[in-house]
């Protein structure tokens, strides 16, 4: 019986800190959202609205011609933010990654076009950390993506 609580006291511990070896490598696992970190404030901007950037550029894109998921930057505020060009039901959102895209906070600041052609999602931190925008170019479309950035 001694031995089989100091057992499940040690794979307690084991659990607690993550030291459980899966039953896969670590590089067959897809990368995924983190939703664990999802609701985590990280900087000065977070959840903001990104109006009023007067430095704001694209510094990634998907999609060609009209219909556009782009990643959009302020060099002064170090914020970022998508923008989605599409139609009505399009959609559009940020992720973010503290460790180059291994894993990541998904659906950050998630808008949805509900008329007109354009929308944007709000304003996360990028400093340290790496970031893309993902949507939506029309209602049902696939999920595209833009590269980290």
């Amino acid at each position: 019986m001694k031995s089989r609580r100091i057992a499940t006291l040690a794979m307690t511990l084991l659990c607690a800190t993550g030291a459980v070896a899966s039953a896969a490598p670590a590089s067959a696992a897809a990368p995924t959202a983190d939703r664990s970190m999802s609701a985590q404030a990280f900087g000065w901007c977070d959840g903001r609205n990104p109006n009023g950037h007067t430095d704001a550029k694209t510094v990634r894109t998907n999609g060609a011609g009209a219909a556009l998921v782009e990643l959009r930057f302020s060099p002064s505020a170090r914020c970022a933010w998508g923008r989605v060009t599409g139609g009505v039901g399009s959609e559009i959102w940020t992720d973010r990654s503290f460790n180059g895209g291994a894993t990541w906070q998904g659906m950050l600041g998630y808008a949805k076009v509900n008329s007109g052609t354009t929308n944007f999602s709000l304003e996360y931190d990028d400093a340290g950390v790496v970031m893309r925008a993902c949507g939506t170019i029309w209602a049902g479309a696939p999920i595209q993506c833009t590269a980290w950035y």
